[in-house]
């Protein structure tokens, strides 16, 4: 499949692990997010083996690499289904009994009975920053969602255990990321909405390329949403000049008829003609029109005279004030 065809999602997740954690308490932290979001223990022929399902080749891939340098063991990698995009999905399954043990003990993953895993108190798994960090990455590669930046803004990352949605919101509210959970039917999200926050946590989690390319993205946003304002703008005062000059062409009209522009006053008149042949003008430019030019100021004063003179010769006390002189 082109990457044209993939989700921006998967993208991001296929982007981010082409780089492994180099630090031994960071794999077992981004390992223990694995196991906690998508792992499950499963009992077959009295054997158990540990099976975590994650979407993609490259997510499985690294999935492999990870579980076999904190365990030491190689595991099997099994296609599992495909779904209607086209995407896989695979099954990372360890089988080694004495190996799961010894790895359940260092990942500090409670075993219940009948090997169930059991979740843990709703407290930070780990403490070093890094860790912290891997357990975030670690959570958004298993059950991690992120919009295009072409889009809304959000990020979320699911789980059906209330326990891990809120070991996640306590990471994120200590990086300061203002994260929020919510409980939907099939379980429950721990989300952010806003564009400093999601980027901040990419920032974290070391995807760096989709943290650029958000970056750029909200650049863009935020230019076409000022040329949108100004050309709103523009658009507002272009109406609002039509409109005045619509309403002085109505007033230049009813002067002409009562008494006609020839009556008027030289720069009354010149005001008046102007106007008439240049009815898209605005105040400024008819004024730079004269000769000498006449600021904005000084046209709108002679057509609020206009407005005096029509409204005297309409109720008939026109005194003769606007008159040219001889």
């Amino acid at each position: 499949m082109s990457s044209t065809g993939k989700s921006y999602n998967y993208q991001v997740k296929s982007a981010l692990v082409q780089k492994d954690l180099k630090r031994n308490c960071c794999r077992r932290s981004e390992l223990s997010a694995f196991m906690h979001f998508r792992g499950s223990v499963i009992i077959s022929h009295h054997k158990p083996s540990l099976s975590i399902t994650v979407e993609g080749a490259s997510l499985a891939r690294y999935l492999f690499r990870l579980l076999k340098k904190v365990s030491g063991v190689t595991p099997h990698i099994l296609l599992r289904k495909e779904n209607r995009l086209g995407h896989s999905y695979f099954m990372v399954r360890l089988s080694d009994v004495y190996r799961l043990k010894k790895l359940l003990n260092a990942l500090k993953i409670k075993q219940g009975s009948g090997w169930r895993i059991t979740p843990p108190a709703p407290s930070p798994p780990v403490l070093a920053r890094c860790c912290r960090r891997s357990y975030l990455r670690g959570a958004f590669l298993a059950a991690g969602s992120l919009n295009s930046p072409h889009s809304s803004y959000h990020l979320e990352i699911f789980s059906e255990y209330e326990v891990y949605s809120r070991t996640v919101k306590s990471l994120m509210d200590n990086f300061k990321l203002e994260g929020s959970l919510r409980q939907r039917k099939n379980g429950y999200y721990t989300y952010l909405k806003k564009a400093d926050s999601i980027m901040e946590f990419l920032r974290i989690i070391g995807a760096h390329p989709a943290l650029l390319q958000m970056e750029n993205q909200r650049v863009l946003k935020s230019m076409r949403n000022q040329v949108n304002r100004m050309v709103n703008c523009e658009t507002a005062n272009l109406d609002k000049s039509l409109q005045a000059a619509q309403h002085q062409l109505a007033i230049i009209q009813k002067i002409d008829t009562l008494m006609g522009l020839e009556n008027l006053a030289a720069p009354i008149r010149e005001a008046a003609e102007l106007r008439r042949y240049h009815p898209e003008a605005s105040l400024k430019e008819l004024g730079e029109m004269l000769e000498p030019p006449v600021g904005k100021s000084g046209m709108n004063h002679r057509f609020r005279k206009m407005s005096r003179l029509c409204k005297q010769l309409e109720e008939g006390a026109y005194r003769g004030d606007t008159c040219k002189t001889n």
